[in-house]
């Protein structure tokens, strides 16, 4: 599948405003290499959209892009260590059941964390589905 077709989908399936997010941001992330596109922040994505949209629109594009079919984006979650002042990777589905369970362990040493939304935070990553069709271009 190239970037056209992938452009093709999205028409096919959402409506502006919503729809010319979207392409932005795949236009946009079509540009960098696979290796830059690994910890893609919400700001990032949002100044990429090249649009002042509300939150709610900027939310569906980014839903958009990681739930669709041959999907460009995946959404997982970093933790940030304060004692070791550095991020963990989390997936998404962990997270999630962190926050529905109120419960968080550091996955390197197993420590309970307090407060621990406040030290998750959702980063986007390219998908190699996305990187294979973006060298086609």
């Amino acid at each position: 599948m190239s970037i056209d077709k992938i452009k093709i989908q999205l028409a096919r399936q959402l409506e502006e405003p919503v729809l010319q997010v979207c392409l932005n941001i795949v236009d946009h992330l079509s540009r960098v290499s696979f290796d830059q596109a690994q910890r893609l922040t919400f700001t990032l994505l949002y100044n990429w959209s090249e649009s002042d949209v509300d939150e709610s629109t900027f939310y569906a594009a980014l839903t958009a892009l990681t739930s669709m079919k041959n999907r460009p984006l995946v959404m997982y979650f970093v933790f940030h260590d304060e004692n070791e002042d550095r991020e963990i990777a989390i997936s998404a589905k962990d997270a999630m059941k962190a926050a529905k369970e109120n419960e968080f362990y550091n996955p390197e040493t197993g420590e309970e964390i307090d407060d621990f939304l406040k030290k998750l935070f959702p980063v986007y990553k390219m998908t190699e589905f996305f990187a294979a069709a973006a060298k086609k271009q």
